[in-house]
Parts: structure tokens; sequence; C-alpha cells
């Protein structure tokens, strides 16, 4: 069945958010099936150009692919077995969140003023955002 091979064989490109049409665009991937995740939000620390929050980080869309597979191929509902594949964005989060709190607070405001204003976004995380929040 061709649905079913669908998700017995994945390809995930890995690439910026300005790459991504390019990416696309390439011949050789016009005749695979491609899927957007546009139903999530994405936790990424960094601000997208004027993208819009449904754009994901590499690792937030597998997750996400395979969360939104077992719930709705296997017809289960969701046992956070596909959880440990955000470990490490949750500790890249926490390291950079980390370095945003040792830095002195108008050091730390001029580095986040710079990401939003270079990345056009009024969404950016507040300097004193922390890991937790």
């Amino acid at each position: 069945d061709d649905d079913l091979y669908l998700f017995i064989f994945g390809l995930v490109l890995n690439s910026t958010h300005t790459s991504t049409g390019g990416i696309l665009a390439d011949p050789n991937l016009q005749k695979i099936r491609k899927i957007k995740i546009t139903s999530e939000t994405t936790k990424f620390w960094r601000p997208h150009k004027k993208n819009p929050e449904s754009y994901l980080s590499t690792i937030e869309a597998i997750y996400y692919f395979f969360k939104h597979y077992s719930t709705s191929f296997e017809c289960n509902d969701y046992d956070g077995r596909y959880d440990p594949l955000l470990f490490w964005f949750r500790n890249a989060y926490s390291h950079i969140q980390g370095v945003y709190r040792k830095m002195p607070k108008e050091a730390r405001e001029r580095a986040i003023k710079r990401l939003c204003l270079s990345a056009n976004a009024p969404q950016c995380l507040s300097p004193d955002t922390t890991a937790d929040d």
C-alpha cells in the first residue's frame, strides 16, 4: 500500500528556514511525497524571520511526526514514547538560557534586542525568560 510505504521510509531535510524553498525545488525531490506539520508551534529559542510559529526545528518536526503517527495510525493514546527525542533540544535550550542569565543585564538586553531586530520578530523571548518558563 502506497500510503503505508510513506510511513515506512522517511526523509528529513535539515536546513535553515530560508533555505527550505530552494531545497524543496530540487528536481530530485519532486516525486517524494511531502508532509507539513502546521498544527504545532515551535519552542525554539531563536526568533524566525517573518515565519509563523508553526515553523518547527528539525527535532521538533521529527518528534511531532512520530507523535502524530502514533496517535493517528497506531490508534493509541500518546504514551510519551517519543519524548526522549527532545532531550538534546531541552538541553541546548537550558544551556542558552544559562548563558543569557550569566550575562550582565545590559549585555543580555542588547543581545536579545539584536536577535529580535535582525529577525524582525516581536515574539522574541525576553532576556529574563528562563528555561523553566
